[in-house]
């Protein structure tokens, strides 16, 4: 098992912070829609309808009960604030001659990621003549559509993720 500190390295002084690399292992990433604790058991999402149980939100088959607490769940709060976490860029030769399959393969992995996860959504699909944009409520969807059009159409794949990975751009040219 790895030390969870990290190794000083020899730029850090006696007693500094402690690195890993150029990554500082102690500095507490900041996701302003990341809850900093939890909602009650059955607390149901007045956007979507997700529930909150067992620690984390998923789509339930039974209807919460009338007296549950409401409250928008990270997704739905993204949606609403028009603050999209990951950004999906598709363009290139193979888009222009196969745009309606690329999107219905976009839609399918957005849905089958959703189905698992409720905050893991699509917002947005924005189409240019040349360009599709995707924005994601997200970090995990853009790159897991990526990684499907890649191994279906091949291309170019490239995913850089913002500082303290709380964001994430892709760009597929096929």
């Amino acid at each position: 098992m790895t030390n969870a500190r990290g190794v000083p390295t020899p730029l850090t002084p006696p007693g500094g912070i402690h690195r890993f690399g150029r990554r500082i292992l102690d500095d507490p990433a900041h996701d302003p829609y990341r809850a900093s604790g939890k909602w009650a058991a059955g607390t149901q999402c007045s956007g979507c309808g997700a529930q909150f149980m067992h620690g984390h939100w998923a789509w339930q088959k039974n209807p919460a009960p009338a007296a549950s607490s409401k409250h928008l769940c990270p997704a739905c709060q993204r949606v609403h604030d028009h603050q999209p976490a990951g950004y999906l860029t598709l363009d290139g030769p193979t888009l222009s001659t196969h745009r309606d399959e690329i999107l219905a393969l976009a839609r399918h992995e957005a849905a089958r990621a959703s189905a698992d996860h409720p905050l893991q959504r699509v917002m947005d699909i924005i189409e240019h003549e040349d360009r599709v944009e995707i924005t994601t409520t997200d970090i995990h969807v853009p790159p897991r559509i990526g990684q499907a059009l890649h191994r279906a159409h091949h291309g170019e794949l490239a995913i850089s993720y913002g500082h303290d990975e709380i964001s994430v751009r892709v760009h597929w040219t096929g």
